[in-house]
């Protein structure tokens, strides 16, 4: 936008140059009549009774996609100014202001160039009609885009809005300021607020702002805050007069007018009221420590570590019960603190600092119990813990620290002495056990020898049947063979005692008997003879002869 110089005061002028680009007013001093002069103009000599009227200034230029409103427009038909009356002039385009014209704000405009996600608000000033539409004066509606918009002489831009993006756990609180509603709209969408709508603020009180951990610092309360429930832990939302209570895993957007219950808890160690601010209870089991001092019955005083197991044991019919006790922690704590302190009056120090934990649980919990019970809000010890006991008197804190390093000596050379004689134990009993290894060591070998040597013998025996064995059927094949030898000779010479050479047969073999007749030869002395042993053995083998 660019803001253009205000007429200054008169003077006489005597020669007058205006450049195409430029233009003056010039006022008659006898009719008071103020004329428009434009450029290019040049005159040597002016007249006397005319005056420059301010300065002389440059021609409004309005470019494309520009516009400028003029106040008291001129109409150059009847040469008269409309006096009330404005008019838009839109771009490309170069003009001066004639006497009586107002470039409205001074300043030239660039056109709304709206984009899908952007919008205007516009307020009608004066009854128009517009495409078939009557507009009355003090109307508004929005113009969405995506479009170009040149505003109308009878309209003014309320503003210019954008459409507001929500993501799937956001939150938008809007109203509606005709019928005041106010109302809560979750992602995910986009959404662009309607003429008669605006962004709701919504209130948190400095409870909440404090368990919301948002106090002190910036953050836009028109948008809802999301709260995030883990599993077992509960919440509980004031709506009015109503109540309800959100137990996690899940994610809460409050509506308008809901309220958060804070609990304003006692906090650090040992416990202090008004420490913490939650609006959501962990259901449990959680850890709870605290620290207090005891008297006992000889006047000592002990200061106690200590830390308590709890829970809430819920019943689904009754959970607003739970917020029955604002301050839970602070109420269980001085609670149990009551019942020790009562508890370490009743013992003297030697045996209350030995024994403290033996002594405490039996009076907390009763009747064979395993948990201490709130019955206000269903709150449950289960568990204790003392993590060390220290008196509070100092000398008598040395004095302990002194017996306990003494006996911790004591306990030390205890253990030393056991571990000794422990390593020696295991040193004996690792040689026995070594010796006793070696003597099994030494049977198991002398147990495989005799093994290995009644296999092999096993084996040897059973290689002697075997060969026994294939000796025989050696035998009995050879046997066999013979028997059919012969009983095939014999089927042979009933053959021939069948057939027509029988006689000749039986002759051949009476000749071969004679060969076994016995023959006595008388000889003289000191003579040789060669006897035959026979021509050919069973074999075919040839005999050999022998000398007598």
């Amino acid at each position: 936008m660019k803001k253009l110089s205000s007429p200054a005061k008169t003077h006489k002028i005597s020669t007058l140059i205006l450049t195409e680009l430029e233009y003056c007013h010039v006022i008659n001093k006898f009719t008071g009549q103020v004329n428009l002069i434009e450029g290019p103009y040049r005159r040597i000599k002016y007249l006397w009774w005319k005056k420059l009227y301010g300065t002389i200034r440059e021609k409004i230029i309005i470019k494309e996609g520009q516009y400028a409103t003029i106040i008291n427009p001129h109409d150059s038909k009847k040469r008269i100014i409309k006096h009330g009356v404005r008019e838009i002039r839109q771009g490309p385009c170069i003009f001066s202001l004639y006497p009586g014209e107002i470039l409205e704000d001074g300043k030239i405009y660039n056109n709304y160039v709206l984009a899908h996600d952007r919008g205007l608000i516009i307020r009608c000033i004066q009854d128009y009609r517009e495409d078939e539409i009557m507009h009355k004066a003090g109307d508004i509606w929005m113009r969405k885009g995506p479009m170009i918009y040149y505003p109308h002489i009878y309209t003014k831009i309320e503003k210019e809005i954008e459409a507001i993006s929500l993501g799937a756990q956001d939150g938008l609180y809007i109203k509606n300021f005709n019928t005041g509603q106010v109302r809560l709209e979750k992602g995910p969408q986009t959404l662009m607020l309607t003429p008669f709508e605006e962004l709701y603020y919504k209130h948190y009180s400095i409870a909440e702002q404090r368990a919301l951990k948002i106090l002190g610092v910036q953050f836009d309360a028109s948008r809802a805050i999301p709260l995030k429930l883990e599993t077992e832990e509960i919440a509980m939302i004031n709506s009015g007069e109503t109540q309800r209570v959100e137990i996690g895993p899940k994610m809460l957007l409050l509506e308008p007018f809901d309220r958060l219950k804070t609990l304003i808890i006692s906090g650090k160690t040992p416990k202090m009221p008004n420490i913490l601010t939650k609006w959501k209870i962990f259901l449990g089991p959680m850890f709870v420590s605290d620290q207090l001092c005891v008297r006992t019955k000889d006047n000592a005083e002990l200061l106690i570590h200590l830390r308590y197991k709890t829970r809430f044991n819920i019943d689904p019919k009754n959970l607003k019960k739970i917020f029955a006790v604002e301050d839970f922690i602070g109420y269980a704590t001085e609670t149990m603190a009551s019942i020790i302190r009562q508890e370490a009056a009743q013992h003297n120090f030697e045996e209350f600092h030995s024994k403290a934990a033996e002594l405490i649980e039996p009076v907390l919990f009763k009747h064979d119990l395993t948990y201490f019970r709130f019955e206000e809000n269903y709150f449950e010890i289960f568990g204790l813990d003392i993590k060390k006991i220290l008196p509070q008197d100092a000398e008598i804190a040395n004095q302990l620290n002194a017996a306990i390093k003494s006996n911790m000596d004591v306990y030390v050379n205890k253990i030393q002495q056991t571990a000794q004689l422990e390593a020696e134990r295991q040193l004996v009993e690792g040689r026995i056990e070594i010796e006793d290894t070696k003597q099994a060591l030494y049977e198991k070998e002398l147990a495989n020898f005799k093994f290995k040597e009644i296999g092999n013998a096993k084996i040897e025996a059973e290689a002697s049947i075997e060969r026994t064995r294939g000796e025989m059927e050696s035998i009995q094949m050879r046997e066999s063979i013979v028997n059919q030898g012969e009983e095939l000779h014999l089927k042979n010479t009933l053959l021939l005692l069948e057939s027509s050479t029988t006689e000749e047969y039986l002759r051949l073999q009476q000749v071969k008997s004679f060969q076994n007749v016995e023959k006595t030869v008388i000889l003289p002395t000191d003579s040789k003879i060669f006897v035959p042993m026979g021509d050919i053995n069973p074999y075919g083998q040839k005999k050999q002869t022998s000398m007598i």
